[in-house]
């Protein structure tokens, strides 16, 4: 995703010059981590009275991983104030 609003944005920088992508590349994997370790607290993995195998992640990940999908989505796909002239050299105008 990162890696997609790096390209949109339409940057000359270096993607490791680009404050932007560094910023949001180290900030997404620490989330990600944080995520990794929710799931292995808060997993569900029984097998109930009539033999059904029961797998899942518990309430506070599900809505944790929904909050951070969304929050990342918009975040890194909302408009940044400038035309990305790669996006609109077809467009006449």
């Amino acid at each position: 995703m990162v890696e997609r609003a790096y390209i949109v944005r339409g940057s000359r920088q270096l993607r490791l010059q680009s404050t932007f992508y560094i910023v949001n590349s180290f900030g997404m994997m620490t989330v990600f981590v944080t995520i990794c370790v929710l799931l292995f607290v808060f997993r569900i993995g029984y097998i109930d009275e009539g033999g059904t195998c029961i797998i899942g992640m518990q309430r506070p990940v599900m809505v944790a991983l929904i909050i951070f999908d969304m929050v990342i989505n918009v975040g890194l796909m909302s408009p940044t104030g400038r035309e990305n002239t790669a996006l609109t050299v077809g467009r006449s105008t």
